[in-house]
């Protein structure tokens, strides 16, 4: 009997693989300069987790590189915890993450003085410190696959930036606004 209640238990728990593939679009501001820039691209990544009914926790992972205006490269990275529950009713997910690490990396190029000259530097600057959180929904009424909206906001307060042979790091007042809508194929294992 105890062996029975066990195995009743745990037939609808397991491992959670999820690759995810998206579109993002939204806003890097920069509350420093009072500046905002808009961006676009392709977002991948995926959750690793458990799922047990209709509950699912666990990590996640998404990377995007976007088009941003006036820079070479911008790309984030995001690393997180997500807690879901999904509704077999209705088909539908709704999720919260909260994003551990959050960093952006982007170059660009900029004319500054340099020994009383004006010169043209290329540069590279990253985040070192950044959160944030994620919120979506997602119908998971389709064959292996399921359709998600999905809205992320990050904080950073410190970047590193290197041009010139030369490193420095600043702190940072930026904010990274976006939203996905994407692809995900869930499989329980």
């Amino acid at each position: 009997m105890m062996l029975l209640l066990c195995t009743a238990q745990y037939s609808h728990a397991g491992l959670l693989l999820e690759p995810v593939l998206g579109y993002s679009s939204g806003e890097i501001l920069d509350n420093d300069e009072m500046a905002k820039d808009s961006l676009s691209g392709l977002s991948y990544g995926g959750r690793i987790g458990y799922q047990h009914s209709q509950y699912q926790i666990g990590f996640d992972y998404l990377r995007s590189s976007y088009q941003v205006d006036e820079m070479d490269d911008f790309s984030s990275q995001e690393a997180g915890i997500f807690v879901a529950y999904i509704s077999p009713e209705n088909h539908v997910r709704a999720y919260l993450g909260y994003m551990i690490y959050s960093a952006i990396k982007f170059s660009a190029s900029a004319n500054v003085e340099v020994d009383g000259n004006n010169v043209y530097v290329d540069f590279d600057a990253k985040t070192t410190k950044g959160s944030g959180f994620k919120v979506g929904v997602g119908y998971t009424g389709l064959p292996y696959v399921n359709i998600n909206l999905e809205y992320r906001r990050s904080t950073f307060s410190e970047y590193e930036i290197e041009a010139l042979g030369q490193s420095l790091s600043t702190s940072a007042d930026w904010e990274l606004g976006v939203g996905m809508i994407s692809v995900s194929a869930p499989f329980e294992l």
